[in-house]
């Protein structure tokens, strides 16, 4: 069954122009048919299409679905984005299809990448919600310097993830915080600079190990969001 995205009311779903358009022109769908309807606040719906235009769509809801994909943690990836656009739209994919709940887009010293298409990312992420079924959608944040980012008084476990074998580091599975929030801060090819990993440190960001293992950006990126999954034997 196809999964879209809808303003949902008490009884109704209606479907924005994007989505009824790939439901009428792409799907060919028709009154009548049953499609599953979230607005990505964690919920899922079965429901009837009733009023079928591929500008404005209306299907009516039957019942809450069984969301069985729901995660009991909240996690934020602050990523420096790779020159490559290709390699960061593959995370960000890859990614909502584990389960994540925000990507920050960080500029660090060492970025290859300071100008961000979040508008495309979100399309990404969208087609990636509906693909793997999810009912929350991913935030696409703007893009923040890093030193204001570290500096901001969020209430989560903070984590970076760095190369820099002269800092204490512990390893990532060890830092995780069983049903919490977190901050897990992936750095540039480059990695972040000395000053950036002791301004992480003095605003309480634990500085995690993934390993021996050489990474891409993107990989370790992703091998967080993945060991975060694990370890909640999701």
């Amino acid at each position: 069954m196809h999964l879209f995205i809808a303003h949902i009311t008490q009884d109704q779903a209606l479907l924005n122009p994007t989505e009824s358009h790939h439901a009428t022109r792409v799907m060919r769908l028709q009154a009548g048919d049953e499609i599953l309807v979230t607005s990505g606040d964690g919920k899922m719906y079965r429901a009837v299409l009733e009023q079928m235009h591929q500008k404005r769509s209306i299907a009516r809801i039957l019942q809450q679905e069984d969301y069985q994909q729901k995660r009991n943690y909240h996690l934020t990836m602050a990523v420096s984005f790779t020159k490559n656009n290709d390699r960061m739209e593959w995370f960000a994919e890859k990614a909502t299809e584990i389960g994540i709940d925000a990507i920050q887009p960080v500029i660090t010293h060492h970025s290859e990448r300071r100008n961000i298409n979040t508008e495309r990312l979100e399309r990404i992420i969208l087609a990636a919600v509906k693909q793997s079924l999810k009912a929350e959608i991913p935030q696409v944040l703007q893009p923040i310097a890093f030193n204001q980012f570290v500096s901001e008084p969020l209430q989560a476990t903070k984590l970076i993830a760095h190369c820099a074998a002269d800092y204490p580091r512990i390893p990532l599975q060890q830092a995780i915080t069983p049903q919490a929030s977190h901050i897990i801060l992936i750095g540039p090819e480059g990695d972040f600079s000395p000053e950036e990993i002791s301004l992480a440190a003095q605003h309480q960001y634990q500085a995690i190990s993934m390993g021996s293992q050489r990474m891409r950006t993107e990989t370790a990126a992703l091998y967080a969001v993945m060991a975060m999954h694990q370890a909640h034997k999701l």
